[in-house]
């Protein structure tokens, strides 16, 4: 099964699309996407890759039959709607920086990035308890005592420690001019957030503090779609 979810990983990348708004800049220049492409096409990464999405989709449906984690009940579902396009959002990452992931529910894209051995640490923050003892279990689970770290709190009103200057993820957590206001507060250099219904409030909300630098999308179109915005 793992092996198929890389392969399926590996089709989106092939179909990838990423356009940077800073003029010049080519697909092939995105150094996220080169190394990512490197990481799926290296024999040793794309397998311990494959038995961690294996070992994490496991985790996801067997937790399920108790708890609602996601909105997707079958494994195709999940695939394509919540690991593949976790995996296309390292793209616009550099390697080695580390990642808040801002409500990480189940761990999209939170525990998916902490898959891709390139990234530093990914902190993932999550108010509601079950999805963050999920989250916790399968960190138990996959030994990733190194590459991620799971906080159990709502930012903003617990007291939490967050690494400053670190990428910002966040999918389905708050309206865009919040996230980039936390981005602000965490001093982060770069925000990521799912594009969908975002995309039309980006020229009202960005100003003059923030700068559109890149989406990244698959063939599938706008729902398969991240937004970079850096801190001006």
């Amino acid at each position: 099964m793992g092996q198929d979810l890389v392969a399926r990983c590996m089709d989106a990348i092939e179909g990838i699309s990423v356009g940077l708004a800073t003029s010049g800049t080519t697909v092939g220049e995105t150094p996220g996407l080169q190394a990512l492409q490197a990481c799926l096409a290296d024999a040793q990464q794309s397998e311990q890759l494959a038995n961690n999405l294996s070992a994490y989709l496991t985790q996801l449906l067997r937790w399920q039959r108790t708890q609602r984690l996601v909105g997707w009940s079958t494994p195709v579902d999940i695939l394509r709607r919540g690991i593949v396009p976790s995996i296309i959002g390292a793209a616009l990452i550099e390697p080695k920086a580390t990642v808040t992931d801002i409500g990480s529910g189940a761990g999209l894209p939170g525990l998916i990035l902490a898959m891709v051995p390139y990234l530093g640490l990914v902190t993932m923050v999550e108010a509601r308890r079950k999805r963050a003892s999920f989250l916790a279990s399968v960190r138990r689970e996959l030994g990733f005592v190194t590459q991620c770290a799971v906080i159990h709190g709502r930012y903003g009103v617990e007291p939490m420690e967050l690494d400053q200057g670190s990428v910002l993820t966040a999918r389905a957590f708050a309206p865009l001019d919040q996230v980039l206001s936390l981005g602000n507060e965490l001093g982060s250099s770069s925000i990521i957030v799912w594009g969908g219904k975002h995309e039309y409030r980006l020229g009202q909300v960005l100003g003059d503090r923030f700068q559109l630098m890149g989406i990244v999308e698959t063939t599938e179109g706008k729902n398969m779609r991240w937004v970079r915005i850096d801190r001006g």
